[in-house]
């Protein structure tokens, strides 16, 4: 009898180790969202072609980014705002958010890992045909549709000749916009 009685209380103390070790697993796997302050000034880079102009009904939060490339600043705050109003110009990363922080928190990292930053954009387009390919087929739509429009400016200006390349863009987006360029 003594034994019946020392496993049932070792039996139920497994129970409760178990149940404090799920709930110490269960609680460090919790996302911690960062502290970020309102007033944090946070660079914003345009990630469209032409102008990229946004105005809320309010007035509160306006900007006017110029072209492709361009920088713009505002407060952790209106990007707040911003997002609350119109989440689909950051989801579709009309303009690229350089806060590490923030892209984590908004849950934008696996989006940001496939664009390509306007700095690189030279780069990008030394790549051989099939890399090319590769990386655009991992983009959202609007950024191939950037990246279309930035290799028909090349076209024009003569620094994209290569065939292969310019067919990566018309398979892809369907447009064939060099070949307009021609008539």
């Amino acid at each position: 009898m003594t034994n019946v009685k020392h496993n049932k209380s070792s039996k139920s103390n497994n129970t409760n180790n178990t149940n404090i070790e799920s709930k110490t697993r269960f609680s460090s796997t919790k996302k911690i969202r960062p502290n970020i302050d309102h007033n944090e000034i946070i660079t914003i880079i345009s990630n469209t072609t032409g102008g990229l102009v946004y105005t809320n009904g309010t007035g509160s939060v306006k900007f006017n980014i110029p072209n492709y490339g361009h920088e713009h600043y505002m407060t952790h705050f209106e990007l707040q705002e911003l997002r609350n109003r119109q989440k689909g110009m950051i989801d579709n990363i009309l303009f690229i958010i350089d806060n590490e922080e923030l892209i984590d928190m908004w849950g934008l990292r696996q989006k940001y890992e496939n664009i390509i930053m306007p700095h690189e954009v030279d780069d990008f387009f030394e790549l051989n045909p099939t890399e090319m390919a590769a990386k655009l087929s991992k983009m959202n739509n609007h950024c191939q549709e950037t990246l279309h429009i930035l290799a028909y400016n090349r076209f024009k200006e003569g620094k994209l000749d290569s065939t292969a390349k310019q067919n990566i863009f018309t398979k892809l987006r369907k447009i064939d916009l060099f070949k307009s360029y021609e008539e």
